[in-house]
């Protein structure tokens, strides 16, 4: 990053690691989802190490589960930042974005698991993980932002977005 080298975390990735976790350096050093968030970490918090998980399609809310458990324990030993980097509805109208959004920030302020994999969301299994790690947490989510690219853009026409979902959990 321009902050300085953002170390891994091989420690925690011993501690989750399990049959189906495979370390695919290919794979993480080109995804957006990633990439995008290792200068704001580095940034600030400088001390930090860094474990990036991809949750590819077909992950089970069974697996997304069990992540989110190790997650549990593993912040029991430590203090521990858990991010998803997610993108919202892709390829609809402004309109629609912000109607499926609406869905999805229910479903999250809610903590309806069983709801999750049936959203217009990249990665259901991230959104997953990060509610039934903020449910074992007893912490809520607050809503910071919600836009999309055709809002961003200032072309609400735009017969195409990505939307955004930007909060965090708190007691």
């Amino acid at each position: 990053t321009p902050y300085g080298h953002l170390e891994a975390d091989r420690e925690a990735l011993n501690e989750i690691s399990g049959d189906e976790l495979r370390v695919e350096g290919e794979a993480i050093k080109n995804e957006h989802a990633i990439t995008s968030e290792v200068a704001f970490i580095k940034k600030t918090f400088p001390q930090a190490k860094f474990l990036p998980i991809i949750l590819k399609p077909g992950v089970s809310p069974e697996q997304a589960r069990e992540l989110a458990k190790k997650l549990f324990e593993l912040g029991k030993n430590e203090k521990i930042l858990v991010l998803a980097s997610v993108d919202f509805s892709h390829y609809k109208d402004s309109q629609t974005a912000r109607e499926n959004d609406q869905e999805s920030i229910a479903a999250i302020r809610t903590s309806a698991l069983d709801k999750i994999y049936g959203l217009d969301i990249d990665s259901p299994a991230a959104i997953y993980t990060l509610l039934k790690y903020s449910q074992l947490n007893q912490v809520g989510f607050e809503l910071l932002n919600n836009s999309n690219s055709a809002l961003l853009a200032d072309k609400p026409d735009l017969e195409s977005t990505t939307s955004y979902v930007t909060g965090y959990f708190v007691k």
